[in-house]
């Protein structure tokens, strides 16, 4: 019955995302006074960290029932990480993509709600140090009346500004404990040396894996945390949790080098700050688990995440062949006890023409038999030849 009830749902579904999409396709295009905006407008980031904007929308006291917020960034400043609907007012999702300079959020709400609404929560990485870069919304965004799915989007593009840098590196500290000073031809040498090792290690700057974690737990509240590190370190990994027909497993626990991510809607698990080189993965979920390496490449730009796609096998599996090896040896012990005890109650065999051992003792023993002989009949003599037997002189004992 719960199965039913879950197909039925989908269906439900199913059907009104296709009339969301159709709907999208024949709506003109007109201003209205429904809004859409991001938080934070502002702020500044530094580079090679992670920041996330929340996308809203306020249709005010009109009722609306679905909503496309399209958002445009200059792929050249900025990278498309990844989006969060999991705190979004609209309860059905059509689509959600980023990549190449344009992200797409389409939502739905089976009913219909008014007001400042939260649609969902988008996460950038920063690829330079300086300047700023802005995200707009795109003239395709659109916001739909729920009583005759008319675009009421005000069509107003602006979103945000942000402002990219490059984090301070510490003076150099001469032995005396004062600052080193450049005016002595003696130290500019040194100075020099001192400038330019700065400068590298500037660049290697990245996010740390606590920052990266505490971003994943709460994206609506950017953590603009840098972390130095050595030179060819701090690659982005993402690992993909798929199952065994390639569809993508949500909350699975991945583990690598000792750090732990949970996957996100899209299987997706992130991990910054990793070294190169073969690292184990480890990942389980309610799919199944499984173990694997990963080779993350040393000839990467730290900037481009690099991604592994890991199929989790049931756990099921080999636990029904448990199963079936311990009944197989219960049946075999169980059948070897019922020969065993058919042959426990088997009468002993008896030899044929063999009379049965202490018979003596079953039955009393016979007096020894009596031997009757015969009674000896003289035989007659045989007459002499010639006479006459008379046979009045026969007599018998």
């Amino acid at each position: 019955m719960k199965t039913r009830r879950h197909h039925r749902l989908s269906i439900i579904i199913t059907v009104f995302t296709t009339m969301l999409i159709g709907s999208w396709a024949f709506v003109a295009y007109g201003a209205g006074s429904a809004s859409l905006s991001l938080s934070p407008s502002s702020g500044s980031h530094d580079i090679n960290t992670t920041f996330s904007v929340t996308v809203s929308e306020n249709s005010g006291a009109e009722a609306v029932n679905a909503v496309q917020a399209d958002l445009n960034y200059d792929q050249s400043k900025v990278q498309f990480v990844g989006i969060d609907v999991s705190g979004s007012a609209f309860d059905v999702g059509a689509a959600a993509s980023g990549g190449s300079g344009n992200v797409t959020i389409q939502r739905g709400k089976i009913g219909s709600l008014a007001g400042p609404q939260t649609v969902g929560v988008v996460t950038f990485k920063a690829l330079v140090g300086s300047g700023s870069t802005a995200v707009s919304f795109a003239n395709s965004s659109q916001i739909l009346r729920a009583s005759d799915s008319a675009n009421i989007w005000n069509s107003v593009t602006s979103g945000g500004s942000y402002t990219l840098t490059t984090p301070a590196t510490t003076p150099p500290v001469s032995s005396g404990g004062g600052s080193t000073s450049s005016g002595s031809s003696g130290s500019s040498g040194s100075a020099s040396k001192t400038s330019t090792t700065a400068s590298k290690t500037a660049t290697t700057t990245t996010i740390s894996a606590a920052s990266a974690q505490a971003q994943q737990a709460n994206p609506a509240a950017p953590v603009s945390t840098s972390k130095t590190v050595s030179d060819g370190s701090g690659y982005l990994v993402s690992i993909k949790v798929t199952d065994t027909n390639g569809k993508p497993v949500s909350n699975a626990t991945v583990t690598m080098m000792g750090k732990t991510s949970t996957s996100d809607a899209s299987g997706l698990a992130t991990f910054a700050d990793v070294t190169p080189g073969t690292h184990e993965v480890s990942i389980k979920s309610n799919k199944g688990q499984v173990k694997g390496d990963v080779t993350v490449a040393s000839n990467q730009p730290t900037a481009q995440y690099q991604e592994f796609t890991l199929k989790v096998k049931p756990a099921r599996a080999w636990l029904l062949i448990v199963e079936v090896a311990i009944g197989v040896v219960i049946a075999l012990i169980l059948i070897a006890f019922i020969i065993k005890g058919m042959r426990g109650n088997k009468p002993p065999a008896m030899k044929i023409n063999e009379p049965p051992k202490d018979l003596d003792k079953i039955m009393p023993s016979a007096p020894p038999a009596q031997v009757i002989q015969p009674t000896q009949v003289p035989t007659p003599s045989a007459p002499q030849a010639g006479s006459v037997i008379d046979p009045t002189h026969l007599h018998l004992n």
